[in-house]
């Protein structure tokens, strides 16, 4: 064998060697993607099932407001606060927090007295506990207010504590911005233009001015404000429960015991900022918890249950189109947009979590 034969041998086996080692070195890559994927999922309570499929085996539990330790609260609020310190990702003159109140006037609206209100706030108020987790290290789940346990005086709830809650109300007077508690003084971007229907940015106060016994003007506030607590009393809120299908369930929940809420805080609630107050995301898991208790009573067949009109039912160039659980939800951009049917449950799709 000469020379040029081994030369060339070699250069052979050279080169076999180096596709080998990219082989090895891709596959291992793979593999350790894998792994860590499957780590991820395990830690947020999945357990990976192949073909993009998941199974939710430890869900996180979102409790009641009352119920959390001080510890606990402190360490939700002070995850909230560092989010209103974050950068947003739409504007370098608001917030992180603010670009959850830009995305529910942008985005959110066309749910409101359509179907997808329950599932389009399911995933946005997921969006906002998983931002709190990922970019804040929150370490616990979503809390909720349940308001039924306040049926008797809203504005008594722990909720308003000005240490271990979200302040009180503004008053009566000026703007009504909210003085004491952890978010007073704080400056919000967004104002919502219902004419337009956009956002404009308009820095301000959190404003809150509840509608209670004190602050009633005239015969109809008298008439609103027992409707308010007619609509979150215990009956009424079983009633809503009982409802037969999902449509007649989301109807009856939004229309009734859900406006009850921004009816009695006013404020920045009377529109789409309602998202500027950190009690939102209380309130709207209190919504989803009873869209999960509905779901619960019959969980074989309300799991997937999914129908109604697929815009705002009360407006008036409104069009009878039907919803479908292949429908996208919206997000604006805070997030990639979703579909319907990864939100209808929340031990399946992209969600594992339980209530209390």
């Amino acid at each position: 064998m000469n020379l040029i034969h081994v030369v060339r041998r070699n250069t052979r086996w050279s080169l076999r060697g180096t596709l080998l080692e990219k082989v090895y070195v891709k596959s291992l890559l793979t593999l350790i993607i894998l792994s860590l994927f499957i780590a991820l999922s395990c830690w947020m309570g999945f357990e990976f099932l192949g073909h993009s499929e998941t199974r939710c085996l430890t869900p996180s539990v979102r409790r009641e407001w009352r119920t959390l330790s001080a510890a606990d609260k402190k360490s939700y609020i002070l995850a909230v606060k560092c989010l209103m310190d974050l950068p947003s990702i739409f504007d370098s003159q608001t917030s992180h927090f603010d670009d959850f109140t830009y995305a529910h006037i942008t985005a959110g609206g066309s749910s409101h007295y359509a179907a997808a209100f329950l599932p389009w706030h399911r995933m946005f108020v997921h969006t906002y506990e998983q931002t709190l987790r990922q970019k804040c290290q929150y370490g616990g789940a979503q809390p909720y207010w349940n308001w039924v346990l306040d049926s008797r005086d809203l504005s008594q709830s722990p909720v308003w504590d000005s240490e271990l809650g979200f302040g009180l109300d503004g008053g009566s007077e000026g703007d009504h911005c909210v003085e004491k508690g952890p978010f007073a003084g704080r400056r919000y971007a967004w104002r919502h233009l219902p004419e337009k229907g956009i956002a404009e940015m308009e820095p301000h106060c959190l404003s809150r001015w509840f509608r209670d016994r004190h602050s009633l003007e005239d015969a109809e506030d008298e008439v609103l404000f027992l409707k308010i607590y007619d609509r979150i009393s215990p009956e009424y809120v079983n009633e809503t429960l009982n409802a037969a299908d999902y449509s007649s369930f989301f109807k009856k929940f939004e229309a009734g015991a859900h406006n009850a809420i921004p009816m009695f805080i006013r404020g920045e609630w009377l529109n789409f900022t309602a998202t500027n107050d950190p009690v939102f995301f209380l309130h709207h898991a209190q919504v989803d918890r009873l869209w999960w208790l509905w779901q619960d009573h019959d969980p074989k067949g309300r799991l997937k249950e999914y129908f109604g009109p697929s815009e705002n039912f009360l407006g008036e160039h409104h069009q009878n189109m039907e919803s479908h659980s292949k429908d996208v939800l919206p997000m604006g951009g805070l997030v990639s947009d979703g579909k319907v049917e990864d939100y209808l449950s929340t031990s399946g799709g992209h969600l594992c979590y339980t209530y209390d």
